[in-house]
C-alpha cells in the first residue's frame, strides 16, 4: 500500500492477464534468482542515526508489498479470471511472449478447497506497455465459503501461494510460500484478509532481502477489470509485524536484520489504476541492534517523522522518497 509499497511490487503488474494474441518473443531480459550472491550478516542493524533507519524503512517496505502482491495475484487469476478458465495449455501474452497455464479444478465449476492453479512465464508481457515476466506462481485453495464466482456476493476464500523466481524486468525475482485469505459482503467491493507466512524473499544481482514471520492484516478495495492493480481512488489498510533481514552493497551498514511492528494501521489510496498510492497515516516501528528503534510516522502523503530511539520525539522530518524502496 501506498507509494512506498505499490512502487515495490511492479511484478504484480502481471495481473494483468496475458490474453489471445501477440505471440512473438518478449525479449532476452536477464533472469534472475532468488539465490542472490548478497550475503546477510547475523547481526541486528543498528538504526540509531537517520540515514540508516531511512535505508532500513526502504526495506521493510519493499517486503510488506507482499501484501499488494498477493491479493492482487489472488484475486485475480483464482476469482476473477479463474472463473473463465477451463484447462490448461500455452497461451500468447498479448504484448509478446508465453504464459503455460496448469489448472487443476475437481468439478470445472465451483472453486473447492485442493483446486489449484500454476502459472508460469516466458518472457510474457501482459500487455503492450508492460514489463517482461518470468517464473512462476502456484495457488491452492485451502478453505473457501460461499461463491468467489458470483459477482457481488459474499465469500471467503483462503489460498496458498507459492512463487518461485517470479521476475519483472530485471528489477528482482520473488520467492516463498504465502498464506493469504480474502473475504467480502455483498456489494461492497471492500475486500479483508490476512497474509502471513515463515519467508519470503526479493533479491536481485546487489541485493537480498528476506521476510519472515510476518503476519500482515489488509484492507483492499475492488481491482481494476482493465488492468489488475486495485481501482483508483480505492482506500488500502494495512497493519502487522514481522522480521526483515537485508544484505545491500550500495550501503555497507544495511547489513543484517531488523524486527517491525504496525502499531497505528498505515492508510492510503490508490491514485491511478497503476498500483500507485500514497499513505496519509499510520505509523510503522523497527527495533535494530545495540537497543536502537526508530518509529516512523506518516505526517501526509508527502512527509513522514522519524522518531530515533521511538521515545515520542521528531528527531527528522524527510519525504515519502527517502523511505521508498
Amino acid at each position: 500500500m501506498a507509494k512506498v509499497v505499490f512502487a515495490a511490487v511492479a511484478v504484480v503488474a502481471l495481473v494483468s492477464g496475458c490474453g489471445g494474441g501477440g505471440g512473438g518473443g518478449g525479449g532476452g531480459s536477464q533472469s534472475l534468482v532468488c539465490t542472490s550472491p548478497a550475503t546477510i550478516q547475523a547481526a541486528n542493524i543498528d538504526v540509531g542515526d537517520s540515514p540508516t533507519a531511512q535505508r532500513t524503512l526502504q526495506h521493510v517496505f519493499d517486503t510488506t508489498s507482499v501484501e499488494t502482491l498477493s491479493y492482487s495475484m489472488g484475486k485475480l487469476w483464482m476469482t476473477d479470471i479463474g472463473r473463465t478458465i477451463t484447462g490448461s495449455g500455452t497461451i500468447s501474452c498479448s504484448g509478446g511472449g508465453t504464459a503455460t497455464i496448469t489448472d487443476t479444478d475437481a468439478d470445472n465449476n465451483l472453486l473447492q478447497s485442493g483446486d489449484t492453479l500454476a502459472l508460469s512465464f516466458n518472457n510474457c508481457k501482459p500487455k503492450a506497455n508492460s514489463p517482461v515476466l518470468k517464473g512462476s506462481v502456484s495457488m491452492r485453495v485451502t478453505s473457501v465459503s460461499g461463491d468467489p464466482y458470483t459477482a457481488n456476493s459474499a465469500w471467503n476464500l483462503g489460498l496458498q501461494m507459492v512463487y518461485t523466481n517470479l521476475q519483472s524486468n530485471v528489477t528482482a525475482a520473488a520467492c516463498g510460500t504465502v498464506d493469504l485469505t480474502m473475504a467480502t459482503t455483498a456489494g461492497s467491493g471492500v475486500y479483508t484478509g490476512t497474509v502471513s507466512g515463515s519467508s519470503y524473499t526479493v533479491a536481485n544481482t546487489n541485493t537480498k532481502r528476506t521476510l519472515s514471520g510476518y503476519n500482515f492484516t489488509y484492507t483492499e478495495p475492488e481491482l481494476d477489470a482493465a488492468t489488475g492493480w486495485p481501482m483508483t481512488g480505492g482506500t488500502s489498510r494495512l497493519s502487522g509485524a514481522g522480521k526483515v533481514s537485508s544484505a545491500d552493497s550500495a550501503s555497507g551498514s544495511i547489513n543484517g536484520s531488523v524486527d517491525f511492528t504496525i502499531p497505528t494501521d498505515l492508510v492510503g489510496s490508490y491514485s491511478d489504476n497503476q498500483g500507485n498510492g500514497q499513505i496519509g497515516s499510520g505509523q510503522v516501528r523497527v527495533t535494530g541492534g545495540n537497543g536502537s528503534s526508530v518509529t516512523m510516522t506518516a505526517v501526509s502523503t508527502a512527509s513522514v517523522d522519524l522518531d530515533l530511539g521511538s521515545n515520542n520525539t521528531v528527531d527528522d522530518t524527510v519525504p515519502w522518497s527517502a523511505v521508498s524502496p
